[in-house]
């Protein structure tokens, strides 16, 4: 016998009170957590059965009554209120809420029985529950006879009296067994489809079992034995089974066991919908947890489909309702769509099912992730209501954990030190009660403790990054190391960056098993994570490094394309490419792998001892002092690693690790660049490159804050057309132009500049800043640098011609107003460049195809463009036929070889708010359509920021388009013409000096256009 289980094996008396405690602490949770209601219990009130009341809404005394019992402290008053609703529930069946209420209340009543005298024969046992699953067998519920049986089976775990369990469940089996036997294949008898529904009722009725799973694979081997592995029965017991894995960090073996049954009953049982559907919710958590959000997301709306149909067809199952509601938002929720989120919730609040209580533990995560999604749209007050409704009605239950582990960071970095505090006592709670010491989620609890306890933050770190290191969740893994970096960059700057460096590999293994089309996490991995590479990056900067700042900056500007992109063009070696380790980061990378792969072998050995010993008992105990020793020992590696590292010997490779070359080419004569970052705290970073001379790094003293009102104002002022506009660009300019300036050549001059804006200076029009004496596009061209690449090998053949493509009229649902504008527009590019035009109806999708095949160099597109933050798919260009194209359609379109699109109606809304501290205004979306575009093929565009003039638009692009290389000769000479942003500078400028004194040379007119490439 193992050490670890002697001692508890001998104290049998205490084991069982304190078996019976936690059985009755989980039935009393479970029923908690499914009940609550306005209403308070009254037996009196009517009962009769009403089939059609049943099936809109759950009987409200029951469901009040379940409220009710969870207000009562004691067990015995809780069992006194079952019995005394226990005949109405039984003139109500088969209903869910009766059923629900009667296998609860033989839970408790098995327990006081069990509580009295655990060493009760099985046959007496048996006596007692007999007539209660035959009444339940009269009513034609086999789920709830079922769950009785359960109960039972369950009771006698807990006492320890594992062989009698074994026996009684599989004399249940047998009988059932034999039933199908005589009935012969493919039979339909009464009695044969009750069995089968029974079988199948009993291995649904095992999913959430915890610590069962050596009796539960006993019983998968017996059904596959007796019914074969394609049996209904056999095939949804992989739900329980892949829940136990995957609530273990084990993945891989839940994705095998769930994906492995789902193909089956594909395959064999294609006529059973309820068991695809069974086996599909479980099958797409695990796609949720492997990283799969969209594909989740797809498979669970089928789902949710069922459940409504059954609803709608007087087949209501509440609770399997509400848990899909609630899997849905998580999933949209992670996606970072949180529209779709309020969406959902909204839909779950108005469910019957919940309106009167019976999915509580369904009900109360969507209400908490409705929560951060009204946070991260800008309600403020939305952590603090999350925070009231745990405190209210969450009960310590683990269905909390996700927003407590979400707000701590979203606290920490607000300065809620209040609500810091509570959020890691929450998670201590919580992980302390539901998880295991080498379970990969304990990470969470010791960062949370590193927080609450800052003299042993380095301690707690240590373990979490001990923790993390197993590999079974990247997540953990690249937080505990972000977390140590963040510690250790004044003590020890150079073993910070290794850490960073090493949280940025997991993040990208976080990353590295997306389908191309489904790249999900994206969106809400930048909001977890982007502070920690953003520090990374100032880090590299103080320390000199500054090479290596350009290709972590990269890395942070990949995971930024791959959030816009959402599942379009990435290259597999731009991670590579930006992550290449040295020596040093080398070696720590290997000396991780050995200390998570020595926790993962501790950890398995320790659970497949104790399983096939201990079965349901308490196990946290008899675990603890193996795997803390085995912890121990992993903390004392990396401390000891850390001291070897403190006194380091440099070398050429780990002092100055050279990243691959960049993918820029060097700046041409009279060409320069800025790249302005912020950095942590909101400062910025300005890095300063010109042709012939060295770069040049600068930290300006300006924060995102006050950075982000004054850009603010100047959009709104330029898009009204307000008189203070000098006053806001010269401001501006002297912030954050004229210090770059400064560093540039005197002699020669640049006469370009190319801008790679962060954050909220993407919405800064640049052209229209003013020194005092001219606007900045008067002395220079500029062009916005996108970050993203377009296709790496243009056509062979130069291209000729111009493609006008427009929609003048409103959209047919009225929400997007007619753009009469159009019309002049296209008319002036047909008459400069002899443009092909598509207006309105004749804007179609095959007529845009057709288009495009035939190789236009410049194609100019005035309609409206929708861009949804739910994502690529969402996101649309209004065709002149009244149908829409999204960003995955348009991407698929002919455009490699294009040299200009000019988007002249699809401006870019400015989404901060006037408080201007919102996070959520980075400029990201305008890198949208770009993203698509730029990814399908297009060289450069031209975009408008801002809505213009209707009357002044069409004259504008006329000026434009009044210019070399339009007015070249041929065609042919046009195409050989060099179409760069030189092209809108002079464009710019012309119209200045035209309209000079004039209310058009307003930078309204004028500034909204800017060049990306």
């Amino acid at each position: 016998m193992g050490e670890h289980r002697r001692p508890r094996l001998q104290r049998n008396n205490q084991s069982v009170r304190r078996a019976g405690l936690r059985f009755a602490r989980a039935l009393t949770v479970t029923l908690s957590l499914l009940s609550f209601g306005p209403l308070r219990a009254n037996p009196e009130s009517t009962c009769a059965r009403d089939p059609e009341a049943l099936a809109r809404q759950p009987h409200p005394g029951l469901a009040a009554m379940n409220r009710e019992a969870f207000n009562i402290e004691t067990l015995s008053d809780r069992h006194r209120l079952y019995q005394a609703w226990e005949d109405c529930a039984w003139q109500l069946m088969p209903d869910e809420v009766a059923g629900f209420s009667l296998w609860a209340l033989h839970g408790f009543r098995l327990h006081q029985i069990l509580s009295e005298r655990p060493d009760r024969p099985l046959p007496e046992l048996l006596d007692l529950h007999r007539p209660h699953e035959a009444r339940a067998a009269a009513s034609g519920d086999a789920e709830t006879r079922m769950q009785m049986l359960r109960m039972l089976w369950g009771g006698l775990l807990n006492q320890g009296r594992l062989s009698e369990a074994q026996s009684l469940l599989d004399g249940e089996i047998q009988s059932r067994v034999q039933v199908l036997r005589a009935a012969g294949p493919g039979a339909r008898s009464p009695a044969a489809e009750r069995a089968q529904e029974e079988l199948v009722s009993l291995s649904e009725s095992l999913y959430g079992t915890v610590g069962a799973r050596p009796q539960m694979e006993a019983l998968a081997e017996t059904l596959a034995r007796e019914l074969g592995p394609d049996a209904a029965p056999t095939l949804i017991l992989a739900r329980p089974l892949t829940a136990y894995h995957r609530r273990l960090g084990r993945i891989d073996q839940a994705w095998h066991l769930i994906d492995t049954a789902f193909q089956r009953a594909q395959a064999e049982q294609a006529g059973d919908e309820r068991l695809l559907r069974l086996l599909q919710s479980e099958r797409s958590i695990v796609m949720y947890e492997r990283g799969q959000v969209m594909e989740a997301i797809r498979e669970h709306e089928q789902v949710v489909a069922y459940w409504e149909a059954e609803q709608a067809a007087g087949r209501p199952a509440w609770m399997r309702l509400g848990r899909a509601y609630n899997n849905l938002v998580r999933f949209s929720h992670a996606a970072g769509d949180y529209p779709r989120v309020l969406q959902v919730a909204e839909k779950a609040a108005r469910s019957p099912g919940q309106a009167f209580g019976l999915v509580y533990t369904e009900a109360l995560p969507t209400r908490l992730y409705e929560q951060l999604a009204r946070h991260h749209l800008g309600d403020a007050q939305a952590l603090a209501r999350g925070r009231d409704i745990v405190e209210g009605e969450g009960f310590g239950s683990n269905y909390t954990l996700f927003f407590s582990e979400a707000l701590l960071p979203l606290a920490e970095r607000e300065g809620d030190t209040e609500l810091m505090r509570w959020a890691a006592g929450e998670v201590e709670r919580i992980v302390t009660k539901h998880s295991t010491p080498l379970q990969s989620n304990r990470a969470i609890l010791h960062l949370a403790r590193a927080r609450l306890e800052p003299r042993l933050r380095a301690w707690h770190q240590w373990r979490a990054l001990a923790l993390g290191a197993m590999g079974r969740s990247p997540a953990h893994e690249s937080q505990a190391l972000f977390e140590n970096a963040q510690r250790l960059s004044a003590s020890q700057p150079r073993l910070a960056l290794v850490f960073y460096k090493l949280g940025a590999l997991a993040l990208r293994r976080l990353r590295s098993d997306l389908p191309q089309d489904s790249a999900d996490l994206q969106r809400a991995g930048l909001a977890r994570y982007e502070h920690h590479l953003r520090a990374w990056v100032e880090l590299l900067i103080d320390q000199g490094r500054f090479k290596d700042s350009e290709a972590a900056l990269a890395f942070l500007q990949e995971e930024e394309r791959g959030e816009l992109l959402r599942g379009g063009r990435r290259s597999a070696s731009d991670g590579e490419r930006h992550l290449r380790l040295n020596a040093a980061e080398r070696h720590w990378h290997g000396a991780l792998a050995d200390i998570g792969r020595e926790l993962r072998q501790a950890s398995d050995r320790i659970d497949s001892e104790i399983e096939q010993t201990v079965g349901l008992l308490d196990r946290t105990a008899v675990r603890s002092q193996a795997a803390q020793t085995a912890l121990d020992a992993a903390v004392q590696q990396l401390r000891q690693l850390a001291e070897d590292e403190a006194e380091p010997t440099e070398t050429a490779e780990n002092a100055r690790a050279d990243p691959a070359p960049s993918r820029r080419a060097a700046l041409a004569p009279g060409h320069a660049r800025l790249s302005y970052f912020f950095l942590r705290e909101g400062r910025l970073s300005l890095r300063v490159q010109a042709a012939g001379q060295p770069t040049r790094h600068l930290q300006l003293p300006l924060t995102r804050t006050a950075l982000a009102r004054q850009t603010l104002a100047l959009r709104q002022c330029l898009e009204r057309r307000c008189e203070q506009d000098l006053t806001l660009s010269q401001a501006l300019y002297l912030a954050v132009m004229a210090p770059a300036l400064r560093l540039l050549p005197v002699s020669p001059k640049p006469q370009h500049l190319d801008i790679a804006a962060d954050d909220v200076l993407r919405y800064l029009p640049f052209a229209a800043l003013h020194d005092g004496q001219r606007y900045l596009v008067e002395r220079v061209s500029l062009s916005m640098d996108s970050g993203l690449p377009a296709a790496a090998t243009p056509p062979p053949e130069l291209r000729q011609g111009a493609l006008g493509l427009g929609r003048s009229l409103a959209s047919e649902d009225g929400r997007l107003a007619p753009l009469p504008a159009v019309r002049r527009e296209l008319a002036a590019l047909r008459q400069h460049t002899g443009a092909l035009l598509q207006l309105d109806h004749d804007f179609t999708a095959r007529r845009l195809q057709a288009a495009l095949e035939a190789g236009p160099a410049l194609v100019h597109l005035a309609s409206h463009f929708v861009l949804d933050p739910a994502g690529r798919e969402q996101s649309y260009l209004l065709l002149g036929d009244g149908q829409s194209l999204n960003l995955v359609e348009l991407g698929r379109l002919p455009w490699a070889g294009v040299q200009l699109a000019v988007l002249s109606a699809c401006e870019t809304a400015l989404v901060l708010d006037e408080g201007a501290s919102s996070r959520r205004g980075r400029g990201r979306e305008w890198l949208g359509l770009a993203a698509t575009l730029r990814g399908a093929g297009v060289q450069q565009l031209m975009a408008t920021q801002w809505r213009v003039a209707d009357d002044s638009t069409a004259d504008w692009l006329s000026a434009f388009y009044a210019q070399p290389p339009w007015q070249a000769a041929s065609a042919r000479a046009q195409a050989r013409a060099n179409l760069g942003p030189a092209l809108l500078a002079r464009a710019q400028r012309h119209w200045l000096q035209q309209y000079r004194g004039h209310t058009r040379a307003h930078p309204h007119f004028w500034a909204a256009f800017t060049w990306i490439h």
